[in-house]
């Protein structure tokens, strides 16, 4: 178990820095190390015990905000350990949204991923079979959408919020998203946001009764 945590995406140089220590810790310090040399940047101190009933564990907070340098490092005290290695840098966060598309095209069901678009998560068609409602004998073809999360389930509901999400994210700020994040449609002049919503979206159209 990691007992220290922070953000492991990692941190813009002059924003808020929080350290969270969690279960016995035991000291009062904690240090920000740059993995490139293993030399020690900042010497903080550690907050008093608090229980967060959110998560059920009692926890202590440290503040590093005065480390602005760009590097790679991580967080080391005594008795916690060392945490994940993480980033200070201005661009730091660009990938994020590269990112996020690809995981949505590498979610896709009932359609090939080819290994030029997603490497080791290539695989062929999958779960294209007749699907049955419930208790009946009553067939219907229910395969696309995404797998949700780390199985093969897929969700009406739980798409459905994803493609708006998708939707109003390129609605508010539409120059972030590319053409070019690696997916099957990159190329074809439309931003992949939109591209990877239209995937989901016909599902959801398939998966509607005709009553509506």
């Amino acid at each position: 178990m990691q007992n220290i945590v922070l953000n492991q995406v990692g941190f813009l140089p002059g924003m808020q820095k929080t350290v969270i220590f969690i279960g016995e810790c035991t000291d009062n310090d904690f240090e920000v190390v740059n993995t490139l040399n293993d030399k020690i940047v900042f010497t903080g101190k550690i907050g008093e015990a608090k229980f967060d009933t959110y998560s059920g564990e009692t926890v202590r907070c440290g503040d590093f905000s005065a480390v602005t340098q760009e590097g790679c490092y991580y967080i080391r005290t005594l008795s916690c350990g060392r945490s994940y290695r993480f980033t200070i840098a201005q661009d730091v966060y660009n990938y994020l949204i590269t990112d996020m598309v690809r995981m949505m095209y590498l979610q896709r069901c009932g359609t090939a991923l080819d290994e030029r678009h997603a490497g080791i998560y290539s695989h062929i068609p999958c779960h294209t079979e007749m699907a049955y409602l419930y208790g009946t004998d009553v067939g219907r073809d229910a395969s696309g959408g995404w797998h949700d999360a780390g199985d093969y389930g897929r969700y009406t509901v739980a798409a459905a919020l994803t493609a708006a999400e998708m939707m109003l994210a390129y609605e508010a700020f539409p120059k972030l998203f590319s053409d070019d994040t690696h997916i099957l449609e990159s190329g074809n002049t439309i931003s992949d946001i939109l591209d990877e919503v239209r995937y989901g979206l016909d599902w959801l159209f398939k998966m509607q009764d005709s009553s509506g």
